[in-house]
């Protein structure tokens, strides 16, 4: 369980970069709007990813006391 949240933090950090590559490919021959929209939705992607998974592995983390 140590090493999860270290994990969903590079996922989240792997995500973003990736969302504003394939928003520049999408775009082609990007302005300052376009690129200050990539960047904030590559930014809340990687943030919603990493939420995803933290939330994710707390759900599914065994609970003390319950079995």
């Amino acid at each position: 369980m140590g090493a999860r949240p270290h994990v969903a933090k590079i996922v989240g950090f792997i995500v973003g970069p990736v969302v504003f590559s394939v928003w520049m490919n999408i775009v082609g021959n990007p302005h300052v709007v376009e690129t200050v929209l990539g960047v904030g939705i590559s930014i809340f992607a990687g943030a919603w990813v990493w939420r995803w998974l933290v939330r994710r592995q707390w759900a599914t983390a065994p609970q003390k006391g319950r079995r």
